[in-house]
């Protein structure tokens, strides 16, 4: 929200003791720290790609590609 008082001491605070990896403050409407919030999620999801490669070793069928098309919708 423009205008909004963030607390940043705080959020790092409750991301440190949660152990989320950070926070960026976002915008869509604004498009404000959007596509450098997303970039930082995929380069912190592919840092475990031992996980996915775990995961697929275990069932795989479990990586299967889904093809998405526009008429299944979506949020944007």
């Amino acid at each position: 929200m423009e205008g909004a008082d963030i607390d940043n001491e705080m959020l790092d605070r409750y991301c440190e003791e949660h152990n989320f990896c950070g926070w960026f403050d976002t915008s869509a409407r604004l498009n404000t720290n959007i596509d450098a919030a997303s970039q930082f999620l995929v380069e912190k999801i592919l840092e475990h790609k031992d996980v996915f490669e775990r995961a697929k070793d275990n069932d795989p069928n479990s990586f299967r590609p889904t093809e998405v098309t526009s008429d299944q919708g979506g949020c944007c």
